[in-house]
């Protein structure tokens, strides 16, 4: 997770195995619902593994989606591939980075190459450390392929030079762990959560920790090593958990993860929790007003500062014809002069019809948070579901809320060929002011 203007993003994985929507190919709609625009996502596309990561990074308008479990595979074997996919470009196309990915090894005497690891659900992040700087890829932990137990590298990839290499990294060393969640602000990271394995029986950690990058030394080191969260007795953060920046900075919002494999996760004030970046210290939610997701199979939060940060002063071209003096406004983008709604974290949650049935779709809430403290469902699970897509993802990145997702089912052909080959864009007025 890497500190943007305006909006943060978290990451958690997807975790199709579970729980996963299937559905037969539709046939093209392209006109089904008009304010929500269609981005066809072409390229390298990346397969629709279940257990796949993914993070936005606003600095550079780029999303980065890495490994999962490909849809065939019995055994569950994560990947190592990294995708890269530039929104500031007119065409979307995937570009597959793995081979490309030049090893710097600790051993300079290590045989031959190695390949970019294959890990099953590290924490990752992105970040800059200095102004106009290069963009890394920081991942923590994962299940190396073939372990037993998760491992505590710290990983590092160069995105603009195509290098990776782990971090030489002082101070005591955290555990090692699966499904934790990171943020990156201000040369540090903040992880917390996960579990000791990918076992349905690991340990929950409910325990954050901190790593701190000197500039003048260029060394990374752990300054917080596994703190333990001031938790009420009897609750848990669990694994898979939300995380995302808040206020410039200086908070983290933090929702609770799963518990098990086989149980929904169901959000609520009293686990969910602002932590101070500076201070170290813990506050709730307990205040706010409105109902809180329930029944998540997956979820997704993303931070917006305001709407009038979204606001576009260019118009689109005007349109040739008869009609050319008239402007399209685009739904998808808030216009300039819209009024701002407060700070908020949207949370995009992918839950079962109330009618019941297999299919999971998303839904969305927007929570206004402190000073405002209110919740709401914005009731937009069945616009998105007459969509007929499979959408396993969201992000708010380079002005646009967005699910992303396949044209096809996660279980299409022998191969469960299925890619993420689309992208929808949900309009900024179905926020509240």
């Amino acid at each position: 997770m890497s500190q943007h203007q305006g909006f943060f993003l978290t990451v958690m994985t997807s975790p199709l195995n579970s729980a996963t929507r299937r559905r037969r190919r539709p046939e093209p709609q392209y006109n089904v619902e008009p304010l929500y625009r269609r981005h066809i996502l072409s390229g390298q596309q990346p397969p629709l593994n279940g257990w796949s990561t993914s993070i936005a990074d606003e600095a550079s308008n780029t999303v980065y989606f890495y490994g999962g479990v490909r849809a065939c595979d019995e055994a569950s074997t994560p990947t190592n591939e990294l995708y890269l996919l530039d929104l500031k470009k007119d065409r979307w196309e995937w570009q597959n980075l793995t081979k490309d990915l030049q090893n710097i090894p600790m051993d300079l005497y290590a045989p031959g190459d190695i390949p970019f690891p294959a890990l099953f659900e590290p924490a990752w992040a992105s970040l800059s450390l200095e102004r106009n700087g290069p963009t890394f890829l920081i991942f923590f932990g994962g299940q190396p392929r073939g372990a037993n137990a998760a491992c505590a590298d710290l990983i590092c990839v160069d995105v603009q030079r195509l290098r990776w290499w782990k971090v030489l990294i002082n101070g005591p060393l955290p555990r090692g762990r699966t499904g934790a969640a990171m943020v990156a602000h201000d040369k540090r990271l903040f992880i917390f959560g996960g579990r000791s394995s990918r076992e349905d029986n690991a340990e929950v950690l409910d325990s954050f920790s901190i790593a701190t990058f000197d500039s003048q030394r260029r060394q990374w080191s752990w300054t917080v090593a596994d703190e333990p969260m001031p938790l009420s007795p009897g609750t848990s953060l669990g694994y898979q958990l939300g995380a995302t920046l808040v206020y410039g900075g200086k908070k983290v919002l933090l929702m609770q993860g799963h518990l098990t494999e086989q149980d929904p996760i169901d959000l609520s004030p009293a686990t969910t929790l602002f932590f101070h970046t500076d201070h170290h210290t813990f506050g709730d939610a307990t205040l706010t007003h409105g109902p809180f997701a329930r029944g998540l199979y997956w979820y997704r939060l993303a931070y917006i500062e305001s709407r009038s940060e979204f606001a576009h002063e260019e118009e689109p071209p005007a349109v040739d014809g008869p009609r050319s003096k008239r402007r399209r406004v685009d739904p998808g983008r808030a216009p300039a002069d819209a009024a701002p709604f407060p700070a908020s974290v949207i949370i995009a949650g992918w839950v079962k019809p109330e009618e019941g049935g297999q299919n999971i779709t998303p839904e969305v809430w927007q929570y206004a948070i402190p000073p405002s403290e209110t919740i709401r469902c914005l009731d937009i699970k069945d616009k998105i579901y007459n969509l007929e897509l499979n959408l396993q993802d969201f992000f708010v990145v380079g002005g646009r809320m967005l699910l992303f997702g396949s044209t096809s089912g996660e279980d299409e052909g022998d191969g469960g060929d299925a890619c993420w080959d689309i992208a929808i864009e949900i309009p900024f007025s179905e926020l509240d002011t």
